[in-house]
């Protein structure tokens, strides 16, 4: 059930519970983050809804500086943005919730809520980053 305070259509956040929707194409199979129209690989109208798995590799990285313009967090810096490879061969960019100093390429991850705060009188918002899984 999606969340009215999920920052994207593609989040589901259910007391506590968080998952990523996607789409999976019947005929080619490709998956995709968020649903579509179409499958962007093949053109298929064949799309059926699939739950992305929770957990994933670090497949690339980059450490954040400084807090870009407008950012609901201007005081989490440094902050480290990445690419994390699925099971199901999608890449997902993500925070990832890892220390620079622990950061490496194929570091086990896995799915966890990120709250940001409110801000102009508004609720707080869901999203998600993706922290060190211990393994």
């Amino acid at each position: 059930m999606a969340d009215p305070r999920s920052v994207a259509e593609f989040i589901e956040y259910d007391g506590g519970q968080l998952s990523l929707v996607g789409s999976q194409c019947g005929a080619c199979r490709e998956v995709v983050l968020a649903l579509g129209p179409r499958c962007g690989n093949c053109g298929s109208e064949a799309l059926d809804p699939v739950q992305l798995d929770d957990r994933g590799v670090v497949w690339t990285y980059t450490i954040c500086h400084q807090a870009g313009p407008g950012s609901s967090r201007p005081d989490d810096v440094p902050h480290v943005i990445g690419l994390v490879e699925l099971a199901q061969g999608l890449r997902v960019v993500a925070p990832l919730g890892v220390p620079p100093a622990a950061l490496r390429i194929g570091l086990p991850v896995r799915l966890e809520p990120l709250v940001l705060a409110a801000t102009g009188g508004g609720p707080e918002r869901i999203t998600f980053q993706y922290i060190a899984t211990g393994a």
